[in-house]
Parts: C-alpha cells; structure tokens; sequence
C-alpha cells in the first residue's frame, strides 16, 4: 500500500532530521515547474524498492493538476521559510489534499484510493495502446 511504504520515505527528505536531504529537497523544490519533478530532482524513490516506486510513480501521475500544484506549493512554503514538513497518507474514495500549518510544521494529508488501483489503471492504458479507459 502507498502510504505504509512511500509517506515515510518521502517524509524523510522534508522533516529536517536529515540536514543534507532537507537542503536538496529545498533545492529540488524551489526549482521545480511540478510536482513530479520536485520528486525525480530530489531523488525521492530512488532508493525504494521498484514495486514501492512504481505504485508512487501510478499516484503522482493520477493526481489531478490542482492537487499536485496544491501540494508542492503547501511543500515549498514550508522549505522555503526551513519548516519541516510531514507527509500522511489516507485511503480514501477520491483524491484530495488537506494542508494544515502550526509555527513549527507544516503538514500535508494526501488521501486517495489504493495505489495499486492506479498501477493497474496504468498498465491498461499501455495494453489499449496508449487511449485511457475509464476506471472506477
């Protein structure tokens, strides 16, 4: 599942206890043009074992333009002021983002269906050649 795996990983490049992944995941962050490329710029699946990183790569790719751009802007506020921030992942029937913001944290609730939903839907589009099927 995504967040048992991913969040934690994710959360350890944004929560300041690691100083050298902090910096360049504020580096990545600041100059990134989306989501994803924050992501790939600061290495953050590189290191998960490759089922982990494609269910992460089949999320970020779902995520809608509005809820990518919501949680890079909630991640590069708190970056570049040097607030750690913290990940949590939810299941949930849709996607959706909630950003909260304390004077020592900013955090982010990321809820969406299971990733493997997500997987699947993405290996279905590559069999069709490419046209994407509605999925529930």
């Amino acid at each position: 599942m995504y967040g048992l795996y991913v969040i934690p990983h994710i959360n350890r490049f944004i929560d300041q206890k690691d100083r050298t992944r902090y910096r360049h995941a504020q580096l990545a962050v600041r100059r990134a043009r989306s989501l994803r490329q924050a992501v790939n710029a600061a290495g953050m699946f590189a290191d998960l074992p490759a089922e982990h990183a494609q269910e992460a790569r089949a999320v970020l790719a779902a995520l809608p333009q509005a809820t990518a751009d919501a949680i890079l802007g909630a991640v590069r506020s708190a970056l570049s002021r040097g607030l750690p921030a913290q990940v949590r992942w939810e299941q949930a029937r849709a996607i959706e983002v909630r950003v909260s913001e304390t004077t020592t944290r900013v955090r982010i609730v990321i809820a969406t269906p299971d990733g493997q939903r997500y997987v699947r839907a993405a290996r279905r589009t590559r069999s069709s050649g490419g046209r994407t099927r509605r999925t529930r």
